[in-house]
């Protein structure tokens, strides 16, 4: 005994189903894949370089280290979560926050919108050089679903201009 769902036969992946299974008529009950249930969403880390004291564009949801974070439906990306946020010591990070233009600190635990997370900002500390702390962080879509990343971000160190000193 079986369920008939009734699903209509008018997509592409079907037809290519059917000529797998050695059909001829368009009779075929489409399988899981026709019913294009790819909602798994996936993060992976992210890895920037900026020289001391130049502040970076750091946007997790591009590729930009370990590959692209999929999701099927990116439009359908809800929240990035920042879960630790870097050290002052070592530098700040901000974004812009959505419908007042505001500069905003991420602090432990922001919940940002994706157009909010494509504009984070780190700007080193002053002087600061070195690696930055991994900054975890995690994607939610509109359906639930969740990945982890790290966003990873090395200062290189530059060549200060002399001061002079008088005596």
């Amino acid at each position: 005994q079986y369920t008939n769902f009734a699903l209509s036969d008018t997509g592409a992946d079907t037809d290519a189903n059917e000529a797998d299974a050695n059909r001829t008529t368009n009779d075929a009950t489409p399988i899981l894949s026709d019913l294009n249930y790819r909602d798994v969403i996936d993060a992976f880390d992210d890895a920037f370089m900026t020289n001391e004291d130049v502040a970076i564009t750091v946007n997790p949801l591009i590729a930009n280290g370990g590959g692209v974070d999929f999701n099927p439906n990116p439009h359908l990306t809800e929240a990035v979560t920042i879960t630790t946020a870097p050290s002052t010591a070592q530098g700040v990070l901000t974004y812009l926050l959505g419908g007042t233009g505001a500069i905003t600190t991420v602090t432990d635990g922001a919940t940002l919108s994706a157009a909010e997370a494509a504009v984070l900002l780190f700007t080193p500390a002053a002087n600061f050089n070195g690696t930055v702390t991994s900054i975890p962080y995690v994607l939610k879509d509109a359906n639930g679903n969740t990945a982890n990343a790290n966003i990873n971000i090395t200062v290189t160190p530059i060549n200060d201009a002399p001061t002079p000193v008088s005596y």
